[in-house]
């Protein structure tokens, strides 16, 4: 750190004070410098920084290519979705594993009086990496969960099943004591109207900015949306059948 210009900084808010005698004054050279902490890394953590801006959407395009080529080439695809969106989860778990153990590392390689700085720095520093890491995390278990919902799964049917029992259709009867063109038209186009639902929150969440926290609302938005087509359409269904 540079005295003089720390002391240029600090007279700056001294031009308007009983102290404003001392802005603008060059110190002595012998003033010097003062060395906080000896950091090689610093210019290639700078080098990251300056070049993390376009590996980012190249990295997502290659992700998105790479496993759509892979759903598309596979025997099973709703599995390989169900694997990959596992995979990708598992990996944003361990991510966030390493950036706490990261911001450790990076305290304990400086003096002792300067770990609280070192790791509110760190912290700075990693933020938007974690909120990214823990978006990611939730789509990929939201992928999976929609996937295994959907496929002919003995466990998912007993799920679905037990949410129109229990849930769909007494809600519905509360509704509606007779049928009508509405509930005609959602239960001949029911799954449609789901995966169409899907499809939008989807495609929402790929224009906007991402959070944990925002992808939990958009989860729990697409259940309540998918939750109402069923409850439209489930008495229906039970009685023609």
């Amino acid at each position: 750190i540079n005295l003089q210009d720390v002391y240029n900084r600090l007279g700056e808010s001294l031009k308007d004070t009983k102290l404003s005698f001392l802005a603008g004054k060059t110190l002595p050279k012998q003033a010097g410098t003062i060395n906080v902490v000896d950091a090689p890394w610093i210019p290639k953590a700078r080098c990251v920084v300056d070049n993390i801006g376009w590996l980012k959407p190249v990295a997502l395009l290659l992700i998105a290519i790479l496993s759509a080529l892979a759903i598309w080439v596979s025997r099973h695809r709703r599995r390989m979705v169900i694997a990959l969106a596992s995979i990708f989860a598992l990996g944003m778990a361990c991510t966030l594993i390493a950036i706490q153990i990261a911001q450790g590392k990076i305290a304990s390689h400086v003096q002792p009086a300067y770990h609280a700085a070192a790791k509110e720095a760190a912290q700075i520093i990693l933020q938007p990496l974690g909120h990214q890491t823990w978006a990611i995390l939730a789509v990929s278990l939201l992928i999976a969960i929609v996937a295994w919902l959907s496929g002919p799964y003995r466990w998912a049917h007993c799920t679905v099943f037990a949410t129109r029992q229990y849930v769909s259709k007494p809600l519905h009867r509360l509704i509606f004591k007779d049928e009508n063109d509405l509930t005609n038209r959602v239960t001949g186009n029911r799954q449609t109207l789901q995966w169409v639902t899907v499809a939008l929150i989807g495609l929402v969440m790929v224009l906007v900015r991402l959070s944990f926290w925002l992808v939990v609302a958009y989860g729990a938005a697409m259940f309540v949306a998918v939750l109402i087509i069923e409850i439209l359409a489930v008495t229906h269904s039970v009685n023609k059948r």
